[in-house]
């Protein structure tokens, strides 16, 4: 049985590496589900073992605290990616308003001369839309961070700062 729930794992693994490989989703996505089955595999092996309570709630505890953990950290990294690929979109909306002498309405402006085609962030399974807004002489690019707060930029103050 033991051997059947690891062979499991890694062809949920494969399977995972598949759907990487296809852009369904980013690495750090990949990692994550990848740690979270190997855990979950870990402690059905505890359950198989008839370990004690004590014993198997400890795992339990000790599989949460990673979960969340490993959440956290995935998150602030594909964060990070995120503000790196808008930092590409930044530059491209100031090439395009040094070559216009404006910026430009919507992202799709960009498309071709400045962009090959409008980037996704890291965030999500498959990604998410960055948001664009402009008034005058400045703009605003940002996304959404699941389950918390989003993140934008804002060329007023050229950084990028958290918002509701």
């Amino acid at each position: 049985m033991k051997k059947a729930l690891w062979l499991a794992f890694w062809f949920i693994c494969f399977l995972l590496s598949i759907y990487y490989s296809l852009g369904f989703f980013s690495f750090g996505s990949f990692l994550f589900l990848a740690g979270f089955f190997a855990l979950l595999c870990w402690l059905v092996t505890a359950l198989l073992k008839k370990l004690s309570m004590r014993t198997f709630f400890g795992r339990i505890v000790i599989v949460c605290l990673t979960v969340i953990l490993a959440s956290n950290f995935f998150n602030g990294y594909l964060e990070k990616r995120s503000k790196m690929t808008g930092s590409l979109i930044i530059v491209a909306i100031s090439d395009y308003k040094n070559d216009h002498g404006e910026l430009p309405d919507d992202l799709k402006d960009l498309v071709p001369a400045y962009l090959r085609q409008i980037p996704r962030t890291s965030m999500g399974i498959r990604g998410t839309d960055f948001f664009y807004s402009r008034n005058d002489n400045a703009f605003r690019l940002g996304f959404e961070v699941p389950g918390l707060a989003g993140k934008v930029y804002d060329s007023k103050i050229n950084e990028w700062r958290i918002y509701d």
